[in-house]
């Protein structure tokens, strides 16, 4: 499992300074947390619906950074948790992380060179996400998420 302030720093790092080229210090980052929202997500052919427990956006200059954990509703039979972070700069959107841990087809991560993600955004801005996304290729370990709709916002 990806730590937070690992995953934050990695994705901070690459997003700021491109592939070791020089640049200008990096702008302000500016945080927004995020407390409400939904993902219904697929995986192993079972689809459920969980609820955003804690997310953060940042901003830095033209570049988006979200980091959403979902958690399956109290009823569900064991805790578990997917992490899904996803990056909007002048590329497009990017989903350089997804892990989910005792989900409805068990444990999964995302393999970045080997997984491919493709992102559909209504919503990418300062306060809020929205969207679409489904994922093909070899997983780094597990069932894989397929596919999956989110909403986050303050």
């Amino acid at each position: 499992m990806i730590s937070k302030s690992g995953l934050l720093a990695a994705v901070v790092a690459a997003t700021a300074f491109g592939a070791g080229r020089h640049e200008e210090p990096p702008e302000a980052v500016t945080k927004t947390p995020l407390g409400s929202g939904n993902l219904r997500f697929t995986q192993g052919g079972k689809t459920v619906t969980w609820r955003l427990r804690r997310g953060e956006l940042f901003v830095q200059g033209k570049t988006i950074t979200a980091q959403l954990w979902y958690a399956p509703p109290a009823d569900f039979d064991v805790v578990g948790q997917l992490l899904i972070v996803l990056v909007q700069s002048n590329k497009g959107v990017k989903i350089p992380a997804l892990d989910v841990h005792h989900g409805p087809a068990g444990s999964a991560a995302l393999h970045p060179k080997k997984t491919s993600c493709l992102v559909k955004m209504t919503d990418f801005g300062a306060a809020s996400v929205k969207g679409s996304f489904a994922c093909s290729g070899e997983w780094r370990s597990g069932v894989g998420v397929s596919a999956g709709t989110l909403e986050a916002a303050p």
